[in-house]
């Protein structure tokens, strides 16, 4: 957490939440995107599998970029 590009949610329920929303009604809108309809315990559900993907972060040198 937080979560989303600007840190907006901060937690994975809220997210989650935000993804049951079809998103903006606009011309570029993919027809993919629609509406879900989660229950209460699908949502508990969904969270605890999402939490479970979740582990230690790897040492890894920062990229060298040129100059």
């Amino acid at each position: 957490p937080p979560y989303m590009h600007n840190g907006s949610l901060a937690d994975l329920m809220q997210t989650v939440r935000h993804y049951e929303k079809p998103g903006i009604d606009r011309p570029s809108r993919s027809p993919l995107l629609v509406q879900i309809s989660l229950t209460d315990q699908q949502r508990l559900d969904l969270v605890a599998f999402l939490e479970t993907l979740s582990g230690a972060a790897e040492d890894a040198a920062k990229p060298q970029l040129p100059d």
